[in-house]
């Protein structure tokens, strides 16, 4: 079906299959969320290379406060620690015993 208008196509490159750094997986995200991270990240490249407190950056006393808390048994700061030390673990799916899934589908039309 033709819309009437031609676009360029000239230098565009199909993705490839398997991973594209250009393909984001995660669903899409709001035009609001994607400033409001980018205004976040932009202050946190400021402020966290400034001196705080003891010649010690302000990235440097965060991460040191988030020790201090997983180490007293704050879980929460636990596992942010341990997701940016080890990356998040993946979580696999699999049937009883981790053997496959088994799905049971309806045929269409045909009710029970």
């Amino acid at each position: 079906m033709s819309t009437g208008k031609h676009r360029n196509t000239a230098g565009l490159k199909p993705f490839k299959k398997g991973p594209d750094p250009r393909r984001w997986k995660h669903g899409q995200k709001s035009k609001k969320a994607v400033a409001v991270s980018r205004d976040i990240q932009q202050w946190l490249a400021v402020i966290g290379e400034e001196i705080f407190e003891l010649g010690k950056t302000y990235s440097e006393c965060l991460a040191r406060r988030l020790w201090e808390k997983s180490v007293k048994g704050d879980m929460q700061a636990a596992g942010l620690v341990i997701d940016r030390l080890l990356g998040k673990t993946v979580q696999p799916i699999s049937g009883p015993n981790g053997g496959p899934m088994i799905m049971i589908m309806p045929r269409p039309g045909k009710k029970e």
